[in-house]
């Protein structure tokens, strides 16, 4: 018997052990993934540098070629593996958003829209010197003069500065010469042979003498939109060797050897530069997911949960617990927890989908990636349901599929992709037309017989409806809307209106030939404003506790709505004015009464009465909202308020947090909104006593939606750029808060902190 209790208490130790190994890792930042980018999108210049590193920019030696604005990101990377060596931006402000760029033997000099010239060690990446320019010279372009000058050129071709290339001093002698000419992106040359992208812009075609002969370029991996943008030649000796940028954003290292025929081009590395503009970003679980409710056979959830069902899912779960066995003796722990994910990323600039790699070996590195229509305005990615899975009260709407639907949309068009998220799988794509431009995208579940179990609602700004996949969906769609057993006070939507700052609460209602209609319900508007940002709740948000617990022993109710957005609005420059009464305080004008007749007092006194409260007048607003009814629960000004850089916002559970730039002060300030919706006292809840709660919650009840608000501001000295919240599937560890600054930096704050 004592054999057997210690052969049971070392399994169970085992079993426990890899959960506790994954979770130390998870804590110790071990699973933390980093995609190292170039941070600009295309290739307009390359250079090599000191033999075995490759300089790249999106920029060229003249200022607004081949655009007014570039991304200030000047990058290096190792010319044998492609690994990124160092990247800096080079531009000296927000303002300055355009750089030029011109190479010496062991540096490489910029310029930006600002008129600061800096030169940076190309081994390093370190600044070796700036200077700035005086804002009303003439500057446009700049180059270099053998290897020992700078020469700033003006539009007009004249020479506005010249500088030492060691120091940065300007030089007593001025050096003057004609701006070379901006290599060519086209074709490159090499001894006697040219090479150039072949008819289908995806190959590469080597003339020589008159005479093209076709490469065997078959290592460049083309996606089927994607086309050559540029060759730009880094060396020529007895290999060619080529830096090849395409429209999407990838770039190739090529080598072709020019010693034997027939010429044979090799890929050295690829690098993706598409992902240094990423505008959506998702993760799904690679190691299991979440069982369905309905499965692939059309079972209910009831069937599902049958007791052969559950003994089918016990024998599971054992397996599971011995492979984990397996795992913790192998030290492969990255599946634990779900710490096993793909990230799906977007990148506007690109027009393409990426899946990448979280763990393992090929950590951030893409598993998959396809191409978007690139004539679309925006993309979206839907994954979900819109709450959970019957529309009751709480914020645990959970993703009840693993696909995927990508939502591109165009003038008179929409498409779609249907990607299984884990492996990267298509199970389908198209595209409708849509008679007028989407207000919001609501996700809903795909139809049974749909080769896409996630499905998509589109509310068009005419007030109609269309939904993605065109299949049988879209008659699931309007089953989901007109059951009452589903959704029993009603399907709702919402949509906003950035320019004339209006909210639109909408319900949907399905007719006869299974359609779906929207009407207009509530409405929210605030005149003279514009809206900078919006927040949601997080969906698949675990609640902690739905109450706090006070020192007293008596319990605050958090607020929980599952309809809740906030909208931050800021005043309109040309309402600025006309405005400004409307905010003007009682007391201000108190103070500033010139009707009464001051006292005279003797000379050399003092003043005995107090300056004048000034007062700012607001210019920031936080408003919190309620889709379904369109009703204002609350409304936070601030004062002094500046959109660079642009302020966040977030929503967990019963909390708002936002932050902004404050011109007066000079510093980052922290807004923090508490919602509750009550008290109950430490003698409210016993065994004799039960507080009266209602236990059905209704948007469109005015005295019941309405939270009482807890605010407090706090400053911190660098700007935010952004800011998120740690989350668990669970919802067993502390939330912290993550902060981006503008110097680069990530930092966490205890949400405790900020209570």
């Amino acid at each position: 018997m004592m054999k057997t209790n210690n052969l049971l208490s070392i399994t169970a130790w085992l079993c426990l052990a890899s959960y506790a190994t994954a979770l130390f890792a998870e804590d110790a930042g071990q699973l933390d993934f980093l995609i190292s980018t170039a941070g600009h999108q295309e290739t307009n210049w390359a250079h090599l540098a000191m033999a075995n590193l490759v300089l790249t920019t999106d920029a060229t030696s003249t200022l607004g070629v081949p655009a007014a604005t570039s991304s200030c990101y000047l990058a290096a990377r190792e010319i044998a593996t492609g690994t990124l060596a160092w990247r800096r931006n080079v531009c000296s402000s927000t303002d300055a958003a355009a750089h030029a760029v011109a190479a010496l033997e062991t540096s490489v000099v910029t310029l930006d829209k600002a008129g600061a010239v800096r030169a940076w060690d190309a081994t390093t990446g370190a600044l070796n010197w700036e200077i700035s320019l005086p804002a009303e010279s003439n500057f446009a372009s700049i180059y270099t003069v053998g290897g020992t000058a700078v020469v700033i050129q003006g539009a007009d071709g004249s020479t506005t500065a010249s500088l030492d290339a060691t120091t940065g001093k300007a030089l007593e002698t001025p050096v003057s010469g004609d701006l070379p000419a901006v290599p060519a992106t086209d074709h490159a040359v090499c001894s006697d042979v040219a090479v150039s992208t072949g008819p289908d812009q995806k190959s590469l075609v080597a003339h020589v003498q008159d005479k093209a002969i076709d490469l065997d370029s078959s290592e460049l991996a083309f996606s089927e939109d994607d086309l050559v943008e540029g060759l730009h030649l880094l060396s020529c000796d007895s290999a060619m060797t080529l830096l090849v940028a395409s429209v999407r954003g990838t770039t190739f290292l090529v080598s072709i050897d020019l010693t034997n025929q027939p010429y044979q081009a090799s890929v050295a590395w690829t690098a993706e530069e598409g992902l240094a503009s990423i505008t959506t970003g998702l993760l799904l679980d690679a190691s299991h997911y979440v069982e369905e409710m309905v499965d692939e056979t059309g079972a209910s959830a009831a069937q599902l949960l049958s007791f052969s069902s559950r003994l089918a899912m016990h024998g599971k779960a054992l397996s599971q617990a011995a492979e984990n066995v397996a795992l913790f003796l192998t030290g492969d722990t990255s599946g634990e927890f779900g710490f096993e994910k793909v990230a799906i990323l977007i990148s506007s600039h690109a027009n393409r989908l990426y899946g990448m790699y979280t763990t393992g070996p090929k950590r951030s590195t893409a598993k998959y990636q396809y191409d978007l229509p690139a004539t679309a305005d925006w993309h979206r990615v839907v994954h979900g349901l819109p709450n959970a899975y019957k529309n009751v009260r709480g914020i645990n709407g959970k993703a009840h599929t693993k696909d995927i639907l990508v939502v591109s949309s165009s003038e008179g068009e929409v498409s779609w992709l249907c990607v299984e998220g884990a492996t990267g799988q298509i199970h389908g794509k198209g595209s409708i037309e849509v008679s007028s431009p989407v207000s919001q995208v609501v996700p809903i579940a795909g139809g049974a017989k749909s080769s896409c179990r996630q499905g998509a609602m589109l509310v068009l700004q005419d007030l109609t409806t269309a939904v993605l996949p065109d299949d049988d969906t879209k008659a699931l769609a309007a089953s989901q809307v007109a059951t009452s057993d589903t959704f029993a006070n009603g399907f709702f939507a919402h949509r906003l209106d950035k320019e004339s700052a209006t909210l639109e609460s909408l319900q949907l209602a399905a007719s006869d030939n299974q359609s779906v209609n929207a009407q207009v319900l509530g409405m929210a508007h605030f005149p003279g404003e514009k809206i900078v940002s919006v927040a949601y709740p997080y969906r698949d948000e675990v609640i902690q506790s739905p109450c706090n617990v006070l020192g007293d022993q008596s319990l605050l109710l958090k607020y929980l709505n599952p309809h809740l957005v906030v909208v931050m609005t800021m005043t309109a420059d040309e309402s600025a004015d006309s405005g400004k009464d409307l905010y003007t305080s009682a007391l201000k004008s108190a103070n500033t009464d010139t009707t009464s007749k001051q006292k005279r007092k003797p000379a050399g006194a003092g003043s005995t009465e107090a300056a004048p409260l000034v007062e700012d007048d607001p210019n920031l607003f936080v408003n919190v909202l309620d889709s379904v009814s369109g009703r204002v629960l609350y409304r936070a000004s601030h004062s002094n308020a500046v959109l660079t850089p642009n302020p966040s916002m977030l929503v967990s559970e019963n909390w708002i947090f936002y932050s902004f730039m404050n011109a007066r002060t000079r510093r980052a300030e922290i807004g923090v909104l508490s919602l509750y919706e009550g008290m109950i006292d430490s003698k409210g809840l016993n065994a004799l006593a039960t507080p009266d709660q209602m236990t059905e919650f209704s948007s469109l009840d005015a005295r019941e939606s309405k939270p009482v608000v807890l605010a407090k501001t706090y400053s911190l000295a660098k700007p935010v750029t952004a800011m998120g919240i740690t989350a668990s599937r669970s919802g067993i560890s502390s939330k912290k808060l993550i902060f981006a600054s503008m110097d680069g930096q990530v930092y966490s704050v205890d949400r405790k902190m900020l209570e």
